[in-house]
């Protein structure tokens, strides 16, 4: 019998086992081979684009079950993409039930056959894919930091950021384990430094790499410097969102950046300060304490919006103002 877990009008497929006429075996987790890699034909596009149409996990799973055995690397990995990305938009109840299931297990187990096959895109997915979906670390994770070890010049700008995003994600959630993938930081800040250059990195990426690092506790003061000039020379084009989440960032690896903190001071000052949150204000408050940031205007602009905010505090931007 098929396994079902019911969350409004459709079910969460935990498909333990098959009912008699439908009875495929897909990728065995202790002995089964994946199907060798072949050329890229007209039917794996099609079926790559049934994966992407597929509108929840349910139905994602039920097409690997059908016909797993005829996924190419790209098929899996977008699957599993899917899977992740699907499994967001339900209850944090539902989802250790997904990240659990066997057919979610073989996808990961047939991903790790193909990680040598796959090009940068498959591999940042399914790195963004097995963090999003809570594994942590495993022996998938490790495969995808390998190959991709030596081929970060060929990732896009996108790519190399949810890469980077993926491993201070499983080191958030298992700091001591040393399959988190933590050797990619410093090679990836060296490309990133060269990216740098060009002035073209999008405000979003640039939070979302000094988060990771922060995460990590991986400081590059030379990385940091030149993620810092990106910010002056775009500080327009940035959001206060954007600010809050850098700044934190410089703030737990110690390292100053007055030029930055003066221009998003100048910016604030163009814009206001009424469009932050609270976990915003108080994170750049937190920030401005911890690097001893001396820009009046700054600290007056943060002063008077935390003085009309307070009464949205939670414990936590209670603690980053004391």
């Amino acid at each position: 019998m098929m396994q079902t877990y019911r969350h409004k009008e459709r079910s969460i497929v935990k498909l333990q086992c098959r009912t008699s006429n439908h009875q495929t075996t897909l990728f065995d987790l202790r002995e089964g081979v994946p199907p060798k890699a072949a050329p890229v034909s007209q039917a794996d596009k099609d079926r790559n684009r049934l994966i992407t149409q597929c509108g929840s996990v349910e139905e994602v799973l039920e097409l690997f079950a059908d016909c797993g055995r005829d996924f190419n690397t790209v098929n899996l990995s977008t699957a599993f993409y899917r899977v992740a990305k699907l499994s967001a938009l339900e209850p944090q109840e539902y989802r250790h039930l997904i990240r659990g299931d066997p057919y979610v297990r073989q996808l990961a187990f047939a991903l790790d056959q193909f990680v040598p096959q796959m090009d940068t895109q498959s591999l940042a997915n399914v790195a963004w894919a097995h963090s999003k979906l809570g594994h942590g670390t495993s022996q998938l994770m490790t495969s995808v930091v390998q190959a991709s070890l030596g081929q970060l010049h060929k990732f896009r700008q996108q790519e190399l950021t949810n890469m980077i995003w993926a491993t201070a994600n499983n080191f958030k959630s298992r700091p001591t384990d040393p399959r988190c993938g933590l050797a990619i930081l410093e090679p990836a800040a060296k490309d990133l430094l060269v990216r740098l250059q060009s002035n073209s990195f999008e405000s979003r990426n640039i939070e979302l790499v000094v988060w990771s690092y922060a995460t990590c506790n991986h400081c590059d003061p030379e990385l940091l410097e030149a993620l810092s000039a990106v910010v002056v020379a775009n500080v327009r084009n940035m959001s206060v969102r954007n600010f809050a989440k850098i700044c934190w960032g410089f703030a737990t690896l110690k390292q100053p950046a007055p030029a930055m903190f003066k221009a998003i001071e100048g910016e604030l000052q163009r814009v206001g300060t009424s469009s932050m949150s609270a976990l915003d204000l108080t994170q750049l408050t937190w920030a401005c304490a911890q690097l001893e940031v001396k820009e009046p205007a700054l600290l007056d602009m943060l002063g008077r919006e935390s003085t009309r905010k307070i009464h949205s505090f939670n414990a936590q931007c209670i603690a980053n103002t004391v």
